[in-house]
């Protein structure tokens, strides 16, 4: 018999909300994604080995994905920009600076955004976010 890496899904909800989150469990592997932290992955495990930097859920560790963007998704630049500056098709452009010790924008916001839960499955999750043009950010993405 062809044994198969089923898995399923349940929702965690925390009384901080940003801690609630969807825990996928298969055979083999387990991880969990955080709609209000950008939509990121945190504690993904291959027969119980780490396979990311453990998340405490808690809020120390809430405190530590901010600062450090960990398992976040760095959009809509995933680095640093000096000054927060940065051109496009001949126009200058300012972002907040969110690293003031060293005058930069660093890797974008959306790992701080809420995301939207379009569809969840046993064995999959899509989330969503749109950003509309404003101070922090002057292009509209989904």
């Amino acid at each position: 018999m062809l044994k198969t890496n089923r898995m399923t899904q349940h929702f965690v909800e925390n009384i901080d909300p940003a801690l609630s989150h969807y825990t996928f469990m298969g055979r083999d592997t387990s991880f969990k994604v955080f709609p209000q932290l950008g939509g990121s992955v945190q504690d993904w495990t291959y027969n119980e080995h780490p396979i990311l930097v453990p998340f405490g859920h808690s809020e120390r560790s809430l405190q530590f994905y901010r600062e450090f963007c960990v398992n976040g998704v760095l959009f809509p630049f995933p680095n640093r920009l000096e000054h927060g500056l940065f051109s496009h098709e001949g126009e200058k452009y300012q972002l907040p600076i969110n690293e003031p010790e060293r005058n930069n924008a660093i890797h974008g916001f959306l790992n701080t955004r809420k995301f939207e839960v379009v569809q969840v499955k046993n064995d999959q999750i899509s989330l969503c976010y749109h950003h509309r043009t404003n101070a922090e950010f002057q292009f509209d993405f989904s």
